[in-house]
């Protein structure tokens, strides 16, 4: 019987075989990752194109030899999931199991698709590492993990945030993930990989966990897997197909999303705010103009950016869209449009959300409400979510730091003051307020109109107020 060897060669594998055989060949050759190496006269292979070499060689006849690891039961004693899962999230399961749970999961923000993942780690009950994008999101899914299969706190291991440990359930952060020392130790630990908040995965350098990882299962978890770079083309390779859950609208009619109302209100410059944005823009349009004529939108901008290291007039077209767009986002009218909304609503639960800091500042000093950005300290923010939890504080406003990997209390009112084109952020903010609840959600879009804030609101166009 023919034979092939399959070693660990730092993070990539070796294959070879004893004497020429034209059905390995051809085997090796229509597998993805697997390529000749002409140096060492042998195959190499990405990691996780492991399940499916082993697959095709053994259904072939030929007996392998390797040092792998395959053995990955869970030792730890899993008892049956507290809680039930939803009619939408059991189907999703369903669809996992078939595809031999492989696949990236789409559903909002509030729809429990971290339940989906633990419901896919009892079933399977092998070890299982989740790559979380933050810090605070490794505690928020052990805490998950421990209420739902009722194991110790023990028993869940940390990598990363200042943890060097690996056991049966392992999370860690895409930035400690993507590490040699941890991509050498984990390559053969895990036969389930869960990749929470997966449209971070097609970086090129958090790639490199999945293709370094030999698990053959593997669940994405995420909001919408879009990138504005299109490398989210990379999550049907590494991750499996792209599965679009029940949508918004469903799930409010279901009774699992808050019913809720949808209100765009127009803003609008004042003259002097109008001169000094028109002027600026025409200095950032011209310098498009006059070196990228062919270009326009993202990739014109993308151009200004990178002559701007060394093209002074490169920089003051840059430095004239930003003031630009900040008059966009936050003109007089459109704070006191806010001030009407915030006195309307002073006994609700409110989340603001910004796109600037220099905004969310603006509003924490005139209206004296608590701020939260990139910036404020994670014991000051657990500080301000525990007083909104409790109805001490009914108003928060953020400038891009609630949009994913923080536990926010319910909110039963937001008001997007400014944001970006971002299909997934939009989704992300609007889910702060979609949860469960007997108060019926409202959200307030501002824009102003003619501008920037305009055309960013248009882009983002059917995903509140035409969710169908």
């Amino acid at each position: 019987m023919a034979k092939v060897f399959i070693r660990k060669r730092e993070l990539e594998l070796e294959i070879d075989f004893e004497e020429d055989d034209s059905r390995i060949i051809l085997i090796l050759d229509k597998i993805p990752f697997v390529r000749y190496d002409e140096f060492s006269d042998t195959y190499r292979a990405l990691p996780c194109a492991y399940p499916e070499l082993i697959s095709a060689l053994r259904n072939s006849g030929i007996e392998v030899i390797s040092d792998i690891s395959s053995d990955w039961s869970l030792d730890v004693d899993l008892r049956e999931p507290l809680v039930e899962l939803r009619p939408y999230q059991r189907k999703i399961v369903e669809w996992l199991r078939k595809n031999k749970f492989r696949g990236v999961v789409v559903l909002p923000t509030g729809a429990g698709k971290s339940l989906i993942a633990i419901y896919a780690l009892y079933l399977l009950r092998v070890k299982t590492l989740i790559v979380v994008p933050t810090i605070e999101l490794m505690h928020q899914w052990r805490n998950k993990i421990r209420s739902v299969l009722r194991i110790r706190d023990d028993l869940v291991c940390f990598w990363g945030g200042g943890y060097r440990a690996l056991c049966g359930i392992t999370i860690t952060t895409y930035q400690s993930a993507c590490k040699r020392d941890f991509i050498v130790r984990a390559m053969d630990k895990f036969g389930l990989v869960v990749f929470d908040e997966v449209h971070h995965l097609p970086a090129e350098t958090y790639l490199e966990i999945a293709k370094r990882l030999v698990s053959p299962h593997r669940i994405g978890l995420t909001a919408t897997p879009e990138r504005i770079d299109r490398r989210d083309r990379f999550l049907p390779l590494f991750v499996g197909p792209i599965h679009y859950g029940a949508r918004v609208s469903e799930l409010v009619r279901s009774g699992y999303l808050a019913e809720y109302e949808y209100r765009k209100i127009s803003t609008y410059m004042d003259k002097e705010e109008w001169r000094t944005y028109r002027e600026n823009m025409r200095i950032y349009r011209e310098y498009v103009r006059s070196n990228f004529p062919n270009l326009t939108g993202r990739r014109a901008f993308d151009m200004v950016v990178k002559m701007a290291w060394k093209d002074r007039r490169a920089k003051e077209a840059l430095e004239a869209r930003m003031k630009a767009k900040a008059i966009a986002m936050a003109p007089k009218s459109k704070i006191a449009k806010l001030n009407e909304i915030l006195t309307k609503h002073r006994d609700d639960k409110v989340i603001i959300f910004t796109r600037l800091q220099r905004t969310a500042h603006l509003i924490s000093y005139t209206f004296g409400i608590p701020v939260i950005t990139a910036n404020v300290p994670k014991s000051v923010r657990r500080k301000i979510f525990s007083l909104f939890r409790s109805g001490r504080i009914t108003k928060i406003v953020s400038a891009e730091a609630l949009d994913e990997g923080v536990d926010v209390p319910d909110a039963s009112v937001g008001i997007i003051v400014s944001g970006t084109s971002s299909q997934r952020q939009y989704i992300q903010r609007v889910g702060r307020v979609l949860r469960p609840k007997r108060k019926k959600a409202i959200i307030y879009e501002l824009v102003t109109a003619k501008s920037f804030d305009e055309f960013m609101s248009k882009a983002r166009k059917g995903l509140i107020g035409e969710d169908s």
